[in-house]
């Protein structure tokens, strides 16, 4: 019994002298992740045919309205609209 006292005694010295190697630097999401600014600009057209009444959803700011938009599915009322915003 005593033996195992104290190889377990040896070993939480080691532990406690020589703790785990820990960087909160390397876990941190937030570093590595760009900023607002620096992300990438996403664009569509909103609206479904053939009734196109349509708005931009939130954080996504309207540039300019088609009937057609970027394919040959056009509206037959309304118009779609095209989005870009952040993601």
């Amino acid at each position: 019994m005593l033996f195992y006292i104290v190889i377990l005694a040896i070993a939480l010295s080691m532990v406690i002298a020589n703790p785990l190697d820990f960087d909160a630097s390397d876990y941190d999401d937030m570093a590595e992740r760009p900023s607002l600014s620096e992300a990438p600009i996403t664009c569509f057209y909103a609206g479904s045919p053939p009734y196109c009444e349509a708005s931009c959803p939130p954080g996504f700011n309207e540039q300019s309205r088609d009937a057609c938009g970027d394919d040959d599915d056009c509206c037959s009322v309304g118009e779609k609209a095209y989005c870009c915003g952040q993601m």
